[in-house]
């Protein structure tokens, strides 16, 4: 039993005409793919051995020649009506070897992208189609194609169904098959060396005549189909079916009901991707102990849109024996070099058909990706994406959009050069100008408008790209958004605008890209209220919650899981945000309170400024708070001070502070905020005789001129300040007075002995007293 690899298959039905000659499938008129014009830079065609009774039938058809009316150059393989021919084209590796700009391979230390157009024709009338042509990596030279060594006689090769690549299946002179000769060894010996083939094969080799025609005898129903493997490994061939050897299809791909795949007389796009094994790809790694090989068939249209019937492939580079275990991750024997020959061979028998390829890219020359991104410039330039929410797809109407075209350069070994950007624009965006920049500069290189309702754009880039002055470039289209209109007139809740197509074809790569497709949503106005007093003075160190309300200015129901809500804080422009879910008033959904730390805030005057915006990115009004943050103005003084202890002789004389007086000011107010300091006395009255008091003096203030003022009934001033620092400021009073100086206690008369006390008052400018 052969062992059939990932089968995919199709189910439709294509009407067939009867071929047409190649002036008409290359006409004027026709639908021709672009692709790299001067193919004979960088492919050689029909250097191979020719077996005998074939003839060669591979050429590159020049553009403007009488077969070739297009302006694309393309390669034949085959024509209708020519049997029994053979053909190849390599790409010419080993050229100029001094010249490395001018070598065409694969390498395959690096992720290597292939991409070109096929054509197969068909035959409604007669529609025994045949035989096909299969794309080749391979490591046996430039004029590579299989053979026929029966008896030890090496012959010149055999097309039928080997397509010029696989081992062939040989008869004796007699026309009989001597089994000994045909075993999985031999024809694998026969087979184009150190290569792996995907082959496009259009002719079902189902015993049809013998024990050499049954690569295909345990396919399903249907001609056409694409498979993969490694032509001069023993394990493709299995010969255990008395019927003749039978080719295991890795990653096979048909059609079911005998319907065409191939030969439809439509182009289909081809792109084969290399990935090296352990390599880091797109930022990552492979994955891989071993190199894959990734083939992605019609996957796209002859516009260059996405095709949604593309059909892809994951096949490991592993060599395997005759039993199916692997024994190598190289199968093309490189023994230490980094580069392939690739591309096609192809052949006819009785039956026929035209065989055709367009090259779109040469990884080797130029390697380059493109990409597109569209951004809402009104919402901070945020990104529209597919992924996620249906908000992160959508942009209000009237929003102005960015939409960017990024082509970049990978590699490569000449620049990528003369490329026109041909742009087919989204619908539904007022457009208003463009500009180019390269290597990533903010000043546009190039800038020109663009009407309102331009529906494409073509333009030149002056500047190649290359891997080091200019790797990259981006092209930036300017435009307003705009929905659509109803059938009353009025503009759509949703506008879907679809994805649009773009190609930036150079002299040596083609590249495609579709844009973003996006929804127009009309937006809605969001009504924000305050909940709390609009001016509020709060002390420094304590922080504040401020509210507001949220509602639709039409009946929706506001979701706070929805919600961000904005704080800016005294114009920062960072800004501090929440959920709105997260700060909700308790049984509301939708009124929050938004908590303001005190390390946001600054002494005297603060502006907090909030607005919600919702996932659509609808943005409300603003509400704005006006906080105080003010400062105390502190006095402190002990609970007792006193004075020292005195005879009570003589009786004229100032008495002295003891050590136990402590009066700070601490200023907490912003800076330059000034405050005075008074104080006053009440009588001093005899500790043990209550009507004994201080008579003829008591409690004086004397400033640094030696003035003095009695306390006694009386507010005198005695300090006064300005704060000079921003955060609290504490002014010691009365470590700023000399012995002399400040509150001291007079005595002029005679006093009965004992302890005398009394009360100073303090006042300090703000009013406040202790």
């Amino acid at each position: 039993m052969i062992g059939l690899f990932s089968t995919l298959s199709f189910n439709y039905t294509t009407i067939l005409a009867t071929p047409t000659s190649l002036s008409n499938i290359l006409g004027k008129s026709a639908a021709v793919p672009d692709g790299i014009k001067d193919l004979s830079d960088w492919f050689n065609v029909g250097q191979y051995p020719i077996p005998t009774g074939n003839t060669n039938s591979g050429a590159i058809l020049e553009p403007g020649s009488s077969t070739n009316s297009s302006k694309q150059a393309v390669v034949k393989i085959s024509k209708y009506g020519h049997q029994s021919t053979v053909a190849a084209v390599w790409s010419k590796r080993d050229q100029a070897r001094s010249d490395t700009d001018n070598q065409n391979y694969i390498d395959v230390n690096r992720r290597q992208t292939m991409s070109m157009w096929l054509y197969f024709g068909g035959d409604v009338v007669n529609p025994n189609n045949g035989d096909g042509m299969a794309f080749v990596l391979q490591n046996s030279g430039p004029n590579a194609f299989n053979s026929s060594d029966a008896y030890g006689v090496t012959g010149s090769g055999i097309g039928g169904e080997t397509l010029g690549v696989w081992g062939s299946v040989l008869k004796n002179s007699n026309d009989t098959v001597q089994k000994e000769n045909n075993t999985s060894k031999l024809i694998a010996g026969r087979a184009i060396q150190n290569s792996w083939a995907l082959e496009f094969d259009t002719f079902s080799n189902m015993n049809r005549g013998g024990y050499d025609s049954n690569f295909d005898s345990v396919l399903t129903s249907g001609a056409d189909h694409i498979a993969s493997g490694f032509p001069a490994s023993p394990y493709t061939y299995d010969i255990s079916s008395p019927n003749g050897p039978i080719m295991r299809h890795t990653g096979l791909i048909q059609n079911r009901n005998n319907t065409h795949l191939l030969t439809d007389q439509k182009w289909h796009h081809l792109t084969v991707t290399w990935e090296p094994a352990n390599v880091a790809v797109n930022n990552g790694d492979s994955g891989q102990s071993y190199p894959q090989i990734i083939y992605n068939f019609n996957d796209k249209n002859l516009d260059g849109t996405p095709n949604s019937n593309a059909v892809s492939q994951t096949i490991p580079i592993q060599e395997k024996d005759a039993a199916g275990n692997v024994i190598s991750n190289d199968p093309f024997h490189l023994n230490g070099s980094n580069k392939l020959y690739w591309g096609f061979t192809g052949s006819t028998g009785e039956a026929s058909e035209t065989n055709l390829i367009i090259f779109e890219s040469i990884p080797s020359i130029v390697e380059a990706n493109l990409t597109s991104s569209l951004y809402d410039v009104t919402q901070d330039n945020r990104e529209v994406t597919t992924g996620g929410t249906s908000q992160a797809n959508s942009v209000n109407d009237g929003d102005e959009l960015a939409l960017t075209y990024n082509p970049k350069y990978v590699s490569g070994s000449k620049p990528w050069s003369n490329i026109i950007a041909n742009i087919d624009l989204p619908t539904n965006i007022t457009y208003k100008n463009a500009t180019v920049t390269y290597n990533n500069d903010t000043t546009p290189t190039e800038t020109f408008t663009l009407t309102g309702d331009q529906t494409n754009i073509k333009h030149t880039l002056t500047k190649a790209l290359d891997l080091n002055d200019n790797p990259n470039a981006t092209v930036t289209i300017y435009g307003t958004a705009k929905s659509s209109n109803g059938t009353d007139g009025k503009p759509l809740e949703t506008t879907s605008v679809s994805s649009t197509h773009a190609s930036f074809n150079g002299d040596n790569s083609y590249n495609d890209v579709m844009t973003t497709p996006f929804k127009i949503v009309q937006p809605k106005k969001i009504n924000l209220t305050a909940t709390d007093t609009i001016n509020q003075s709060i002390k420094i160190g304590d922080g504040i919650t401020l509210g507001g309300k949220v509602a639709y200015n039409t009946s929706t129901t506001v979701d706070p899981n929805n919600f961000q809500v904005y704080a800016t804080i005294n114009g920062q422009k960072s800004k501090i945000a929440t959920s709105m879910s997260s700060i909700l008033d308790s049984n509301s959904n939708d009124t929050f309170h938004f908590p303001i730390s005190t390390n946001d805030l600054k002494d005297g005057s603060n502006d907090i400024v909030f607005t919600v915006e919702d996932d659509y990115h609808n943005v409300s009004n603003q509400i704005e708070y006006h906080i105080t943050v003010v400062g105390s103005l502190l006095l402190t003084t002990a609970n007792t001070s006193s004075f020292k202890s005195v005879n009570s002789y003589p009786t004229d004389r100032t008495i002295g502070r003891s050590d136990d007086w402590n009066v700070y000011i601490t200023d907490e107010r912003p800076k330059n905020s000034s405050w005075t300091l008074q104080a006053e006395a009440s009588e001093l009255v005899n500790k043990g005789d209550k009507t004994a008091k201080w008579n003829n003096g008591g409690l004086i203030f004397v400033d640094k001129n030696g003035n003095q003022k009695s306390l006694y009934n009386n507010l005198t001033t005695i300090a006064t300040g300005t704060k000079s620092l921003d955060g609290a400021q504490t002014s010691q009073i009365s470590k700023q007075w000399l012995a002399n100086q400040g509150i001291l206690l007079k005595q002029s008369t005679y006093q009965i002995s004992g302890t005398y006390q009394g009360k100073i008052t303090w006042t300090i400018s703000d009013g406040i007293k202790n």
